[in-house]
């Protein structure tokens, strides 16, 4: 549940406009706006690999649900793609390990990022854009994951 509520405290940052930016060397002097196109953030649950999933697109949604998953909900609303209405925006990217397909891990900010590849994680898709919290930016371990 904390990543999940760690999720939603990026996605209510990128959604409001409130709270810091991750860059670390610049401060801006004023939030970004709400992105003017937002979608559905849905969360899945595969019963069998005990692995939740965030994703965007309908398709994905579709192909995840006929593989066993079941649809838990929207989380949230989030932009895919860049806006320049919120100048902060990062991509949220999908990571996956061979080695655990029960796990997912989901990174806003360049040091999580770094972490995954650097612990096995393979790079996948971008399911949207959000605000890193400012917290969590310059600590060396993932601020978002689905293993619960």
């Amino acid at each position: 549940m904390y990543a999940l509520l760690t999720i939603l405290v990026a996605l209510a940052v990128a959604v409001t406009g409130k709270g810091k930016p991750s860059n670390t060397t610049t401060k801006p002097s004023q939030s970004g706006k709400t992105p003017a196109v937002l979608v559905s953030l849905q969360r899945l649950y595969h019963l069998p690999l005990t692995k939740n999933i965030l994703e965007t697109s309908q398709a994905r949604i579709k192909q995840e649900i006929a593989a066993g998953a079941t649809a838990v909900g929207p989380i949230g609303k989030v932009p895919i793609a860049p806006d320049s209405n919120c100048q902060f925006l990062k991509p949220i990217v999908t990571f996956t390990k061979a080695d655990g397909p029960n796990t997912n891990l989901y990174a806003i900010d360049e040091n999580s990022k770094q972490w995954a590849l650097a612990n096995g994680y393979t790079q996948g898709n971008t399911i949207g854009y959000a605000v890193p919290k400012w917290e969590f930016v310059e600590r060396p371990f993932p601020c978002i994951t689905s293993t619960m």
